[in-house]
């Protein structure tokens, strides 16, 4: 996330989007967990040469503690979340999971947890403008979806995030959330630039993502 934080705040035209975003960023949740480096806990992921574990310092597993809030890092989290209450909030990833066409995938939380207005809203407007936009990048972007059974012969699902997850858990505040899911076996600059041109474009969605008389999304 450093790089990131530093495209946005150096670029002229990213910082036109701090006029009316307010822009709050974690740059790293696990800090225990990321100073704990290594290069073999992954064996097949593709870079970087060392990485961070996926425990804290007491090996609790923070990607699933949002609801029981047993670590320290969580309940700072919470008081983060409440006291700022984001209207958008993305949890940036590198999958483990399956082999992956694309190298970013997407959860979108639900839209049936939402009020019907604001669960239209990223149906039919935002997730378009995501996807649209990462198209454009030459980035295309997929749903992250999991098998029924253990091959995907068996049908496919979208991933349910329940409230220990963290888009679970914000979603339960009506928070339009989203986690984002590089794949592990692509090239570590092609995961880092999928996250940057995502992180971008919903950064700037405040500002562009809108509909126009003909109930189009304008991109």
């Amino acid at each position: 996330m450093h790089g990131m934080d530093k495209n946005i705040l150096s670029n002229d035209d990213s910082k036109k989007l701090l006029d009316n975003v307010n822009l709050i960023i974690i740059p790293i949740y696990n800090v225990d967990g990321a100073l704990n480096r290594n290069s073999y806990s992954r064996a097949n992921q593709n870079g970087p040469k060392e990485y961070g574990f996926r425990g804290n310092a007491i090996n609790l597993d923070l990607n699933r503690d949002f609801m029981k809030c047993d670590s320290r890092n969580t309940f700072f989290f919470h008081r983060v979340y409440h006291l700022f209450k984001p209207e958008i909030f993305v949890d940036t990833h590198i999958s483990d999971g399956a082999d992956y066409t694309y190298t970013m995938t997407l959860i979108a939380t639900q839209h049936n947890k939402f009020h019907p207005v604001l669960a239209a809203y990223m149906d039919t407007v935002m997730l378009p403008f995501l996807y649209n936009g990462m198209d454009k990048k030459n980035n295309t972007m997929f749903p992250y979806v999991e098998s029924v059974a253990e091959i995907p012969d068996s049908g496919i699902a979208g991933f349910l995030d329940i409230p220990r997850f963290s888009t679970g858990y914000t979603s339960l505040f009506n928070t339009i959330s989203f986690v984002t899911e590089t794949h592990m076996l692509k090239p570590y600059p092609a995961q880092v630039q999928a996250t940057i041109d995502f992180c971008k474009r919903y950064w700037s969605s405040r500002t562009q993502c809108r509909t126009n008389k003909s109930g189009k999304t304008e991109s």
